[in-house]
């Protein structure tokens, strides 16, 4: 969890009475997890949030599901992939597991109503693009490089987005820190890759009091329903807590090096249940004299292995640009490219940035993928 926060009002003791100047009380709300034994912040509105005028339906929101006829590695072109629609529109499933879903998000216009994730945690990578979402917990800027993490539950919004490009993982379990890197009270250890200072709230409450009607489109697996609302969402005068959506930039993962090859879980950033989410950043390779900085070969035993590659040029293979995503598969090799291996021998430093999955179970492509799948792509180990 991040750590302890707070902005805006709150009174001294929770769950005793908190008044406005004409004696009117703002209402309380707890958003916690596990039925109120995990990780929680504590907002105060001005407006009940039950409140709801309408019920306006459901739609789904699925996409269908593409099975290659070969057991095969893939490599999506997925700056290929469509856009349209706001930020929630314009989402593209490419592959899913029982533990997460990836998409490719490219939206061109902003959006009106809010929207809530009530069954799935959700981690962005940003590709392109700044701005900021506004949520119940107040203004969330973002840059390019930076993690965003969406706790469920959150209703919010992004304004703009047009031109701009993401990456969502959404997993139904917690997306968390690595246990190696935190001490026994949660504190980051001294040789995590990252630390609190890295981590970023929101900046500064929105406190719309603002009349509606509001439309909240809430997302419950593959399904959205809409209800209608009469004030806005954004009605928080000041919460504290430690649930709460943050951003952590790419920039600031220190790289864990060694005398020979490190493996992809000492770049953990992430991790939820059946996953890790693992960055690989520009760092130092290995100083042994005899070392080999390439990967070796491996055919990943108990794991789908998928790359989003961001930029640079990627240690042990070619032919990778900017947005492509590579699906190595379970029992089926892979590792350096011909002539990458040796060629590797007395190299001292990776120039390359991308993002990295690692799930215990098979993920299913879908026909956003198909689209996009270059089908040689195991050719290209061989010269």
């Amino acid at each position: 969890m991040p750590p302890y926060m707070q902005i805006g009002q709150v009174p001294p003791k929770r769950h005793t009475q908190f008044r406005k100047e004409d004696g009117s009380l703002y209402r309380e709300e707890v958003f916690g997890t596990e039925g109120f034994e995990g990780v929680e912040s504590i907002l105060y509105h001005e407006h009940e949030p039950t409140k709801v005028s309408k019920l306006k339906g459901s739609r789904e929101m699925g996409t269908k599901a593409w099975r290659p006829k070969q057991h095969r590695h893939h490599h999506l072109r997925l700056g290929k992939v469509d856009a349209g629609g706001d930020f929630v529109e314009a989402r593209r499933p490419v592959a899913t597991s029982e533990e997460c879903t990836l998409s490719v998000i490219k939206p061109t216009e902003g959006m009106t109503g809010f929207f809530r994730n009530a069954t799935a945690d959700e981690l962005f990578f940003v590709k392109q693009g700044e701005g900021h979402f506004e949520t119940v917990f107040g203004k969330l800027p973002y840059r390019a490089g930076d993690y965003v993490h969406m706790p469920r539950g959150t209703t919010y919004r992004l304004p703009g987005g047009d031109g701009q490009t993401f990456l969502l993982i959404e997993s139904p379990g917690p997306i968390t820190f690595p246990d190696k890197y935190l001490n026994k009270y949660g504190q980051f250890l001294e040789h995590s890759p990252y630390c609190e200072r890295d981590l970023h709230g929101p900046t500064e409450l929105i406190q719309s009091d603002e009349e509606g009607p509001f439309e909240i489109h809430v997302k419950t697996w593959d399904e959205v329903s809409v209800l209608e609302v009469p004030h806005s969402p954004l009605d928080v005068v000041g919460w504290d807590g430690y649930n709460y959506p943050f951003t952590f930039n790419i920039e600031d993962f220190e790289p864990i090096t060694g005398r020979i090859h490190q493996p992809p879980p000492v770049h953990a950033t992430f991790v939820g249940p059946g996953f890790e989410v693992i960055s690989w950043v520009p760092r130092k390779l290995d100083y042994h004299p005899k070392s080999i900085p390439a990967p070796y070969y491996h055919a990943n035993i108990d794991t789908d292995e998928l790359i989003y590659y961001v930029e640079g040029n990627f240690t042990s293979r070619k032919g990778v640009d900017s947005e492509s995503l590579t699906i190595h598969r379970r029992g089926l090799h892979h590792g350096p490219q011909p002539g990458r291996y040796e060629g590797s021998i007395g190299v001292e430093e990776a120039h390359e940035t991308a993002v990295m999955i690692e799930a215990e179970s098979h993920f299913e492509l879908t026909e956003h993928a198909k689209g996009v799948d270059e089908a040689d792509y195991m050719m290209s180990w061989t010269e």
